[in-house]
């Protein structure tokens, strides 16, 4: 049974026909495409893949900048909690002693 948000789209698991399936492989087909058209397709294949590549690399890039970030808020934060607990010892310190 097909769910329902899916029923009305023209493209479902259940709609998939042979003739969508030919069309993609009749694209690569060499005796439907030429040579030109081929050479073309393989160009901008391998732009795309370099694209792809770059973006890889530069989202590697911001997630391990971003991880390092974090690393040093979380020691600014543990230093933080350190000052804050050495404060409150002293006031509760002070505190007595004026008691």
């Amino acid at each position: 049974m097909e769910s329902p948000r899916y029923v009305n789209r023209s493209f479902s698991l259940s709609n998939t026909n042979n003739s969508t399936l030919n069309g993609t492989t009749e694209l690569v087909n060499p005796s439907y495409v030429n040579i030109t058209t081929l050479e073309q397709l393989q160009k901008e294949f391998l732009k795309l893949k370099s694209s792809m590549d770059d973006m890889k690399l530069k989202f590697s890039n911001q997630i391990r900048d971003l991880i390092n970030e974090l690393d040093e808020e979380k020691k600014a934060r543990a230093t933080l909690h350190i000052e804050i607990e050495r404060l409150q010892k002293l006031v509760q310190k002070s505190s007595l002693i004026n008691s």
